[in-house]
């Protein structure tokens, strides 16, 4: 029992802040980052871009590819998807989260917190997998664009996910 309390525990902390991780990197409009003498010019998210040349100005991106030209439908289609699946992820580890917390706080930890939290780890992780590398395959596309902030909070958010679900899995069974 007190094992399953301490993975349950261990495994919600982490599977916590591969939520927060996710959230930020969703948020966040710096998928892509273009930079001129090491200066940022440009940042491109899942949601705005934002151009720097002496004012900040900033403009969302479209919720879909309606009047987006033939030869943009790819990318705009990898984005809409990294929306979708780190929407996904975020939902998911929040979830498992909670049903881990349960299993930890437990005095006799239910068969069923321990399994949907186990699942809903490792479909997270699943999902931040999927949206982290369309996000960033997205964001790289053109010119001098290398990674930013929020692509590294989402790849922090997977490793962290990968972390939780590795100490869910090793909830024993009851």
């Amino acid at each position: 029992m007190a094992r399953s309390n301490a993975l349950g525990l261990v495994s919600c902390g982490l599977l916590g802040l591969a939520c927060l991780m996710f959230i930020l990197s969703n948020a966040l409009p710096s998928w892509g980052v273009v930079k001129l003498g090491g200066v940022t010019v440009a940042e491109g998210g899942l949601w705005r871009q934002c151009v720097k040349f002496g004012t900040n100005t900033c403009a969302n991106l479209p919720l879909g590819c309606s009047g987006v030209p033939s030869s943009l439908i790819g990318q705009c289609i990898k984005l809409i998807m990294a929306r979708v699946f780190i929407i996904f992820a975020c939902m998911l580890s929040a979830f498992g989260a909670l049903f881990l917390f349960m299993v930890g706080i437990s005095q006799s930890p239910n068969a069923s917190f321990s399994m949907f939290g186990k699942a809903c780890a490792a479909v997270s992780l699943m999902s931040g997998i999927l949206g982290v590398s369309l996000g960033i395959s997205g964001a790289m596309y053109g010119g001098d664009v290398t990674v930013g902030a929020a692509a590294i909070l989402g790849i922090v958010g997977i490793i962290l996910s990968f972390i939780s679900t590795v100490f869910a899995v090793m909830i024993p069974k009851n």
